[in-house]
């Protein structure tokens, strides 16, 4: 190493090459959704409904995500509009909304940021008013679980373990296989469950020996 302080060394004057990130902004006018997520304390309301919450039932949070897509289809920006104006939420939606637009006009997939975000745990919880997901472990897993319906195809929803619920009803069903799988798959959807865990009640326990005793 030289002892002249002025003198530059070779490795400091080669030249440093950063990647520069294109953005692909969105046109002046544009085609878009409006979608209406409620999410939390919602017991005694039906699913599909603009039904609200029985007064002191409960914390739940109501939200409109509003989307802006580009030409083929591909979403490209989400605004969050919570129910409460002013509140310290809605600012805190505001800014994540708009570093998710940004994140998608630099070209991030959808279902890169989706995952970081699906199954995702904080109250509000528990039941939607969506058929499609009736059920969310958070408003962000409510949100991108919705996103992800809409705007991603049947093997990225597969590899994010997202589906639509109103395709998985039992009543569909029928003998025979279907595309979505057995029928023994389907009916499990169906199945009561332990909560947002998701994990079934053991239906395979045996039964007592003194009901089984005959009378």
């Amino acid at each position: 190493m030289s002892d002249d302080p002025n003198k530059v060394s070779e490795e400091a004057s080669e030249p440093v090459f950063r990647f520069e990130p294109e953005r692909y902004r969105l046109e002046s006018e544009r085609f878009g959704k409006t979608y209406k997520l409620v999410i939390g304390d919602l017991l005694g309301v039906q699913m599909g409904t603009e039904e609200k919450p029985p007064p002191g039932r409960g914390y739940y949070v109501k939200a409109y995500v509003n989307t802006g897509e580009y030409p083929d289809g591909g979403l490209g920006e989400v605004f969050i509009t919570p129910d409460k104006e002013g509140s310290f939420a809605k600012g805190v939606l505001d800014g994540f909304a708009l570093l998710l637009s940004i994140a998608l006009q630099h070209g991030i997939s959808l279902e890169d940021i989706a995952a970081k975000y699906l199954n995702m745990r904080f109250e509000p919880s528990g039941y939607t008013t969506d058929e499609a997901v009736p059920m969310a472990s958070s408003f962000f897993d409510f949100m991108f679980r919705k996103l992800a319906l809409q705007y991603l195809d049947d093997e990225a929803l597969e590899r994010l373990g997202v589906k639509d619920r109103t395709k998985h009803k039992t009543h569909n069903c029928t003998c025979q296989e279907e595309n979505d799988g057995t029928l023994e798959d389907q009916l499990e959807v169906q199945r009561p469950t332990t909560g947002l865990s998701g994990e079934p009640f053991n239906h395979s326990k045996a039964e007592p020996e003194a009901a089984r005793e005959e009378v």
